[in-house]
This record gives C-alpha cells, sequence and structure tokens, in this order.
C-alpha cells in the first residue's frame, strides 16, 4: 500500500461521499492480492480496503496478544538444563526478548535480568544474592551475562575435578579389589 501511495485510505476515515477518484484509489485489489486464500473469508463481504485493513488488524492483534502471553510464560519458565551451556541458556533468553520487542513489548533491562535470574537453578543462588547486592545502575545484562558465563565455567572445571577424581578413586578400587582376589587365589 505504501508503494501505490495507498496508506491514506487504510489509516484516513473513508468519505463521505465516495467519488470516482477515491474508489479508484481504494486498495482493495492491492490488500485482495496480497492476501493468503485462507484469510479471505474475513473480508469476503467489506466494501473498502478500510474495513478489510481494520478487520485483519482486530484479527492478528488477537494472536499477538496470545503470542506475547506464550512468550512471556517460556521468559519466566526456561531453564538451563543439563548439558546446555550458560551462553546458550543466555542467548535462548535474549531470543524471546527480542521477539517480545518484535512484537511492540517494553521488556526494559532491569526486567531481563530479573526474569534471567529467575530461571536460573538453585546452585546459582549464592551468584544471584551477590548480584542483587549491587545497585541497578550496575546490574547491566551484559554484566549479569559476563558474571553468569564465569561462574557456569568454574563449576564446569570444579565438576570435571570432581569427576577426574572420582575415576581416579574408582580405579584404585578396582586395583585393590583385583589385588584382594589374586591374593586369595594365592592361599
Amino acid at each position: 500500500l505504501l508503494e501505490r501511495e495507498l496508506w491514506d485510505v487504510v489509516v484516513d476515515a473513508v468519505p463521505q461521499v465516495l467519488d470516482a477518484k477515491w474508489l479508484t484509489r481504494d486498495g482493495k485489489a492491492a490488500i485482495g492480492l496480497a492476501v493468503d486464500e485462507s484469510q479471505k473469508v474475513l473480508i469476503k463481504q467489506l466494501k473498502t480496503a478500510k474495513e478489510f485493513w481494520d478487520t485483519f488488524k482486530k484479527h492478528h492483534e488477537k494472536s499477538n496478544i496470545t503470542n506475547k502471553v506464550s512468550l512471556l510464560r517460556q521468559m519466566s519458565s526456561k531453564r538451563l538444563v543439563n548439558g546446555q551451556t550458560m551462553e546458550d541458556r543466555i542467548n535462548e533468553f535474549l531470543s524471546i526478548v527480542d521477539r517480545l520487542r518484535d512484537f511492540g513489548e517494553n521488556v526494559e533491562e532491569h526486567k531481563c535480568v530479573a526474569f534471567l535470574l529467575g530461571t536460573l537453578p538453585e546452585i546459582y543462588n549464592p551468584l544471584i544474592s551477590s548480584l542483587e547486592m549491587r545497585s541497578e545502575t550496575d546490574l547491566t545484562l551484559d554484566f549479569v551475562r559476563e558474571k553468569l558465563i564465569q561462574e557456569f565455567k568454574r563449576k564446569s572445571a570444579c565438576e570435571q575435578e570432581t569427576d577426574a577424581g572420582g575415576q581416579i578413586r574408582l580405579g584404585i578400587l578396582k586395583m585393590l579389589h583385583q589385588t584382594v582376589n589374586g591374593l586369595r587365589l594365592l592361599k
């Protein structure tokens, strides 16, 4: 409609008297050609491009609200899962935030930080507590992202050390077991 300079026919009020000039600029054909067949049922009985536009706007705004609710639920309920890196979790979270913003939702940075911190497992509570002690101006999304990734890497390194120590202990136990069994055979 913008390309054909017909935008005014969908945003301005329909004139009381429909003259020939207005009727040729109505824009119904442009909208009708751009609409998927499954949606033409919505506009079949309507007479003007403005009615077409208003009907589509109303119809699709309903789905936008549904999408916003769904995204807000995802934003608050998705958790860091086993095998997922913190970076992947944060990127998944920011993708949801971007989609909300695409729908016109104003998601302020401090709310993003609060939602993100609220979705972390309990093992991150000490870090969350220390972050909550900072002033709101210090608590930027970039800062929190950096701290979460650092903490994730630290925890992962500790787990690997613990796993390596456990493997060594398991190996020692196996050797002891074999030695004991060997001594029994010597009796």
